[in-house]
């Protein structure tokens, strides 16, 4: 016998996702995006009867306990749009969208002094009348609490006060985490409330010649969306939808899925030291709907490569600021943020197959990175809480961890890459493994830790792109 039919490859296949306002509601808005591999699908539970007396010993029937969704998609994330629903449902809020910033695009960092300083010359103007930002380069604990002064005369005069000890004025706002949540200060950046043409000096406070100061803008068309645990309701978790159409061989049929009422319960953001930035996202589900041939497979727009942040390119940094403000030499790492849920068997209720809901019960962001072995003083930092440490410490080491990754390449008409930066408020860092001497490598230290709540915001996902907002849709 002949077989005609020629095997089916997958590359043809379409991965989609999107937005439910709630159980049970429709998707009103698709967005499809290039994945490496989805294995998102039906899980059919199916069982054989267990061993009786009274009969051969085989199983004497079978039956299905229950029937629901899971999986997930590995991609190199395209970071102009769709990208942003992924982190929205993880995270579970959009905390604001604001105007990107150019960080250091005025003045570059600056380090203080032991006398108040005054700096009139290496300043770049904004490329047009913008409103300027101010950010903070430390190591964690170190207090800052000074203020810088922005003077401009012409074309109008304006005085205008970043104070980092009070926090933002009226009209002004804060960017990045709280660095101590404790008494509401160690503000990152504030941005102004005055749109600024032309800088003729900044003056800087007297301060430990460790912090640094830069001065930027805002650009003129990027925002920035900060996705984070809702402060009010910090276990929630977005619905969403999810398709995908399985090509057939050789103009036989097509067969589409629809998966309804899906949360992603874990999400792993792989940075190599070389390549593109790849992300798995997995998902839990409750139903699913099959469909021949489906209409929404065919001609499908995805966003393009220019959007994948890249590894090697310059301006992607990995910070423990209670160490040290100088990026970490960094051979790869992974971000994670699990949801983690309910037991399924608990889920479902007597009567029905498929489970009533998708709860989750637990969240935890966790890092694991390898670095490279500069000095032995975040080692002993780690084991002994001091850099000088020769023996054992019971006091976990803490820290911030500050992840910045971009695409290659401006934005149309921004001074900026697509990016996406993710921040934990503090995470406990632990050494796995010994510090391995081998003849033919590097001295590697492996790193893991958790997030640990100290109040405020938990962790942070930033994506900087040019939607201008993301808003969960209600009905």
């Amino acid at each position: 016998m002949v077989r005609d039919k020629l095997t089916t490859t997958a590359q043809g296949g379409v991965l989609g996702f999107g937005p439910q306002f709630a159980k049970s509601s429709t998707v009103n808005n698709w967005f499809y995006h290039r994945v490496l591999d989805s294995d998102m699908g039906v899980a059919d539970m199916q069982n054989a009867f267990p061993p009786e007396v009274g009969g051969r010993p085989f199983p004497a029937g079978a039956y299905k306990d229950g029937v629901m969704v899971g999986g997930g998609m590995t991609m190199h994330p395209r970071l102009q749009n769709s990208v942003g629903w992924l982190l929205y449902a993880l995270l579970g809020n959009c905390k604001q969208s604001q105007p990107a910033l150019v960080y250091a695009g005025t003045l570059a960092a600056t380090a203080l002094a032991g006398d108040p300083a005054t700096i009139n010359t290496g300043i770049t103007n904004p490329p047009a009348a913008a409103k300027l930002c101010v950010r903070i380069i430390k190591k964690d604990p170190t207090p800052f609490t000074g203020v810088v002064t922005i003077t401009q005369t012409t074309p109008d005069a304006i005085t205008e006060t970043f104070d980092f000890s009070n926090g933002p004025s009226t009209d002004q706002r804060v960017d990045g985490l709280e660095t101590d949540v404790a008494d509401n200060t160690g503000f990152e950046c504030i941005v102004g409330a005055n749109p600024i043409t032309t800088i003729d000096s900044i003056a800087l406070p007297a301060g430990d010649t460790s912090v640094f100061v830069e001065v930027g803008y805002e650009d003129a068309v990027a925002f920035t969306h900060d996705f984070q645990p809702d402060t009010t309701y910090p276990n929630k978790v977005g619905w969403m939808g999810v398709r995908k159409c399985i090509p057939g061989s050789d103009g036989a049929t097509w067969l589409g899925e629809t998966y309804q009422d899906c949360k992603i319960i874990n999400a792993i953001l792989s940075l190599p030291n070389n390549g593109p930035i790849g992300m798995r996202a997995d998902l839990m589900g409750r139903t699913y709907t099959q469909e021949s041939d489906p209409s929404w497979a065919h001609n499908v727009a995805y966003e393009q490569y220019s959007g994948v942040p890249i590894a090697s390119v310059i301006g992607g940094t990995i910070t423990i600021p209670q160490y040290d403000t100088t990026p970490m030499r960094v051979v790869s790492t992974q971000l994670s943020f699990v949801n983690a849920p309910l037991d399924a068997r608990i889920e479902r209720d007597y009567g029905s197959p498929f489970i009533g809901d998708v709860t989750v019960t637990s969240r935890l962001f966790s890092v694991d990175m390898i670095v490279k072995w500069i000095n032995p003083d975040l080692y002993r930092s780690i084991l002994g809480n001091s850099k000088v440490a020769t023996t054992w410490s019971s006091i976990p080491f803490t820290s911030r961890i500050d992840v910045t990754t971009i695409a290659p390449g401006l934005m149309a008409g921004s001074m900026l890459p697509y990016g996406l930066r993710v921040q934990v408020q503090q995470a406990m860092l632990g050494v796995r493994g010994a510090i391995t001497l081998a003849g033919n490598n590097a001295v590697l230290m492996r790193l893991v830790g958790n997030g640990i709540d100290v109040g405020g915001d938990y962790a942070r996902y930033s994506l900087t792109n040019l939607q201008s907002s993301y808003t969960w849709p209600t009905s």
